[in-house]
């Protein structure tokens, strides 16, 4: 009997994925984590491997097409089972749990790991509703509910649940989607806002209309949520880089000789990882359903890199324990993996400090949107060749300018200011206290 191979959950809590490219044909044979096609999540590019040694009987999709998990994606001939990794990850979208309430005749749709999650955490599965696939409880959905009491079902749920008339709410579906993500009721929040929410009508415009799906989408989705809920402050300052330029000129040739290109940027991550152990709120995500903002423990920092389908921001782990060198290593493999759409999923995490250099397109500086749920994120413009009055004397100097944007609510401007000299000591330094080795 022919083995159906459907879409697995490539990446956390994902409901469908973009097929990009086919990588076999139908009648072909393959081998056990042979690549079968590319498959683009709202995260990153996912190479997907063959389950099983066999022939390929149908390719149910084709290229562009959106596949939703669960959906059968290949036929093989023969019988058999699949490889234990591929496995794994189907057996467990069909290993739901299923319970039912006295209070509401529905479904509960959640995996053993998150079940596990919600009972250490003290939350009460049954007042959650599940984001995932076909409402599918999720560990963000777990996490956005926290803050919230765990309750007893002999306890008046009737008394808790009763929404408030719909005439009072009132709120955008963009909104109320990004309540679902916070894990917060719509229903139980007091409305600020003094106009009618914007209704949105389509523009009645000739020209070309492009949907926006795939990594666009995600980026659009991100930085909506980022911009309405952070209340974005920034302050810029210009540095004398004379003896950060010294400094890599001569480090630079000598890193070449083992294929590495030594950027200033990897001085900038060094610097700032150094930083965000000194200031430790820099470090920090906030927790906006427990009203709470964490430490982090790891010191991890988000690069922003230019690809042709779209701005992207890997991470590179652990910045404070690694070299320059090792920067600059990590930061040119990281760069390459996200302009070839090879980032895992492990590659991009959310709610890391940042940096986002636009001085390597000649830009001077701005203002970056913060990755939400971190508190900052760094702007690096270009190197400026100025002539300067020193005691009575005009001579050039070169300025690097750095421009740090930050969460108001966590963080004041003093804080900010602080934090972008405690980098420009570094920097600045004639000896570099930080090793390039």
């Amino acid at each position: 009997m022919p083995i159906e191979f459907r879409l697995p959950d490539v990446a956390e809590g994902i409901h469908e994925g973009k097929l990009i490219e086919w990588k076999v044909k139908e009648g072909s044979s393959v081998e056990v984590d042979q690549a079968l096609c590319d498959i683009e999540t709202d995260k990153s590019v996912v190479e997907l491997p063959s389950p099983r040694k066999g022939k390929i009987i149908k390719l149910h999709f084709k290229s562009g097409d959106m596949v939703k998990v669960g959906e059968v994606l290949v036929t093989f001939e023969g019988e058999g089972t699949l490889s234990t990794s591929i496995q794994a990850r189907v057996a467990e979208k069909k290993e739901f749990q299923q319970e039912k309430t006295s209070e509401q005749n529905s479904e509960i749709k959640i995996l053993p790991k998150e079940r596990k999650l919600a009972r250490d955490l003290g939350i009460d599965i049954t007042r959650i509703k599940g984001t995932g696939s076909d409402g599918r409880i999720t560990a963000e959905d777990i996490q956005g509910s926290k803050g919230m009491k765990a309750v007893a079902k002999e306890e008046n749920e009737e008394q808790k649940n009763i929404p408030l008339p719909a005439a009072r709410l009132r709120a955008p579906p963009s909104v109320r989607q990004q309540a679902r993500e916070l894990g917060v009721r719509a229903d139980q929040l007091m409305g600020t806002a003094q106009t009618q929410p914007i209704n949105l009508q389509p523009l009645s415009i000739d020209g070309e209309r492009i949907k926006i799906e795939g990594v666009r989408a995600t980026i659009k989705k991100h930085l909506e949520t980022a911009w309405r809920i952070i209340p974005h402050a920034a302050v810029a300052i210009d540095f004398n880089a004379d003896n950060l330029v010294a400094h890599r000129k001569n480090a630079k040739s000598q890193l070449e000789k083992e294929g590495i290109k030594l950027t200033y940027l990897a001085y900038i991550i060094r610097v700032a990882a150094d930083a965000l152990e000194n200031f430790p709120r820099f470090n920090a995500v906030v927790d906006d359903a427990t009203q709470e903002f964490i430490l982090k423990k790891t010191v991890d920092i988000g690069i922003a890199v230019d690809t042709e389908y779209g701005l992207v921001v890997p991470v590179i782990k652990n910045c404070n324990q690694k070299s320059i060198k090792e920067l600059a290593k990590a930061l040119q493999e990281l760069s390459q993996k996200a302009r070839d759409k090879k980032l895992s999923p492990n590659d991009i995490t959310a709610g890391a400090f940042s940096i986002t250099n636009v001085g390597s397109f000649g830009a001077k500086g701005g203002a970056g949107i913060i990755n939400y749920p971190a508190v900052a994120i760094l702007m690096v413009g270009a190197i400026e060749e100025k002539l300067v009055l020193t005691e009575g004397k005009v001579i050039a100097q070169k300025f690097m300018p750095l421009s740090l944007t930050f969460d108001h609510r966590i963080l004041d401007g003093a804080d900010a200011g602080r934090f972008l000299q405690f980098m420009i000591e570094l920097l600045s330094d004639p000896k570099m206290q930080v090793d390039v080795i």
